[in-house]
């Protein structure tokens, strides 16, 4: 859906609704003047680009002796190594952790570690997560692949922009219901600001948030304002 992977960010999308049903007390000759209200929403969303990634993949050897079972997991590590640096990933963004052995009578002993990697760099991880059967047809026995994990790392500094858009397309529907109801709004009885959702962008749809590197933000406030008698 972006061509350019270097964009952190595509725009801004607002709108905003309201919904009249059982809110039209403003017409209403049987409400007291001083309860009459409208209710309304207002919608911002912006899509963005995750910029970070956690993949973590678990990998396991065996052989008749625990040298054996470690060389052939040493074996494989280096296979994945090269594997993320064809990928366009650098060696310090990922770790290995220490080897595990477990002995069983009269099987082999096995060895096992796992690597995570975590960067910056999320198209490279995208791109190797896609290309991981190349793994196994360089030797390498994957014990677990779970999908990587894309994240937004401030959010908290896209959020006050966020929320004064959609508060401000609600009172904009306030405003033009009052106009068109022949009254004006004399003061704010009641408002949620909302919580930022975080969704899956528009390419992604009916898939995982956290599986995509496009993402959108959305947030819907809601505010309650007096009318005029």
């Amino acid at each position: 859906m972006i061509s350019n992977k270097s964009n952190t960010s595509v725009g801004m999308v607002t709108a905003s609704r309201i919904s009249l049903s059982g809110w039209i007390v403003a017409t209403n000759q049987h409400e007291k003047p001083e309860d009459r209200f409208v209710t309304v929403q207002g919608l911002a969303e912006r899509e963005i680009m995750a910029d970070s990634a956690v993949w973590t993949l678990r990998l396991q050897a065996h052989g008749e002796k625990e040298i054996d079972a470690l060389a052939a997991l040493s074996r494989q590590c280096r296979a994945v190594d090269s594997f993320l640096i064809s990928h366009g990933l650098r060696p310090r963004d990922w770790s290995s952790g220490a080897p595990s052995l477990t002995r069983k009578e009269g099987a082999p002993v096995r060895a096992a570690c796992t690597i995570r990697i975590e960067t910056g760099a999320v198209w490279s991880v995208a791109s190797a997560y896609q290309d991981t059967a190349r793994l196994k047809a360089n030797g390498v026995t994957l014990v677990s692949r779970p999908a990587p994990v894309f994240q937004i790392s401030d959010i908290s500094s896209l959020a006050p922009e966020l929320l004064w858009e959609a508060s401000s397309r609600a009172r904009e529907s306030a405003e033009r219901y009052a106009a068109e109801a022949f009254t004006r709004l004399i003061g704010l009885k009641r408002a949620h600001q909302g919580n930022i959702e975080i969704l899956a962008g528009e390419g992604g749809k009916g898939s995982a948030e956290s599986g995509q590197i496009i993402k959108k933000l959305r947030v819907v406030s809601t505010l309650e304002f007096r009318l005029a008698t």
